[in-house]
């Protein structure tokens, strides 16, 4: 998620989705995301604690 949050190409990509889907995150890419989408505390809570299927 780093590649695309950090370009601008990646930001357009992801501007223009109609449905963003996020997974659980490594804690040191979890601030630059939540920062990006304007997430609250609580999402990036559950994004780092987010259980894999």
């Amino acid at each position: 998620m780093d590649e695309f949050i950090l370009s601008t190409q990646g930001k357009a990509v992801i501007s223009s989705c109609a449905r963003t889907l996020l997974m659980k995150q490594s804690s040191g890419s979890v601030d630059k995301i939540c920062d990006f989408f304007k997430l609250s505390d609580g999402t990036k809570e559950f994004l780092l604690k987010a259980r894999n299927w």
